[in-house]
């Protein structure tokens, strides 16, 4: 898996919006949606419903955002032990 993606992932979720993410990692919009399609290639499901309105997590994608906000919460507490 790649996590780079997951990343794009997440801060888009966080955001609820490809254009802040893309604002936010300093990459276009379209680079984040070729992300976006490859991983959702790669885990065989959406993530995102896409209309005129905007953005909406699919149910597989709202646990997929789950899993990864939680990992990267033990990989922070992970990293502040070893400090």
């Amino acid at each position: 898996m790649d996590w780079r993606r997951i990343q794009v992932f997440t801060q888009i979720c966080g955001n609820k919006s490809f254009t802040a993410a893309a604002q936010i990692l300093g990459k276009s919009q379209s680079t984040l949606s070729r992300d976006v399609i490859q991983l959702e290639k790669k885990i065989g499901f959406k993530v995102f419903k896409r209309d005129i309105r905007g953005i909406k997590l699919t149910e597989q994608g709202k646990k997929l955002f789950k899993l990864a906000e939680e990992f990267n919460s033990k990989l922070i507490a992970f990293n502040l032990k070893k400090s």
